[in-house]
């Protein structure tokens, strides 16, 4: 299958305190390259914060149930704040491995390029399961490289797409999730409240439109 030069999600496969120092990386090259990264999101000002709680939660995480629980938290805050930044670096740096090292992350490797944008994918499943967890669940789309995930909290679905970048008004309480994988899951949202998600898909050629859109309710 076609695949574009993307971030490589490395990170989840890392101990927590290697995540934590490519958090540092990121935020740190991001930063002193602010001409190539001139409108990052939000999530690069929080990761220096974020990792330091990582490591500060991580030296205290066997001190019982409730600091397991708050690291784990923690921890996956992390991981949400990289993939969103990790997708920003791929709307900048356009398949151009170049870029993506300047930002601090890897990249993966080609192997061949799409010749046109994939197919717009719908959702097939939404799961709402106890303490505020989501599973999203897409369509199948061929030469598709990765999906992104974007769940709208308690809100309007107000989210576009503008060439190849996801633009959520600074009104929107909004989570985004990218993966080479057609599920994506969002933990730890506030218990009953209203939910939207679609899903977009992205190749070497370019992207889809928003999927149609899917609504449930977090549980307790």
């Amino acid at each position: 299958m076609p695949r574009k030069i993307v971030c490589k999600i490395t990170w989840k496969k890392k101990k927590p305190l290697e995540s934590a120092s490519l958090a540092h990386k990121v935020a740190k090259c991001i930063t002193g390259n602010a001409t190539t990264f001139a409108s990052p999101p939000t999530e690069v000002t929080t990761l220096d914060a974020t990792a330091n709680n990582v490591e500060i939660l991580h030296s205290t995480r066997k001190d019982g149930q409730v600091a397991a629980d708050k690291f784990e938290k923690e921890n996956e805050l992390l991981d949400v704040k990289l993939r969103i930044v990790a997708n920003y670096v791929d709307t900048v740096a356009k398949g151009n491995p170049d870029i993506i090292h300047l930002a601090g992350f890897e990249s993966t490797k080609p192997t061949g390029l799409a010749t046109q944008a994939p197919q717009t994918t719908i959702i097939t499943k939404l799961e709402s399961k106890p303490g505020g967890q989501i599973n999203v669940l897409a369509k199948t789309i061929e030469d598709t490289d990765f999906y992104t995930f974007i769940l709208v909290i308690d809100g309007e679905f107000n989210v576009s797409i503008i060439g190849d970048t996801i633009v959520i008004p600074k009104e929107t309480n909004a989570l985004v999730l990218s993966s080479t994988k057609k599920s994506a899951t969002f933990k730890h949202l506030e218990p009953q409240k209203k939910v939207s998600v679609a899903v977009i898909t992205y190749n070497a050629a370019g992207n889809s439109l928003l999927s149609p859109i899917a609504n449930t309710s977090t549980l307790l």
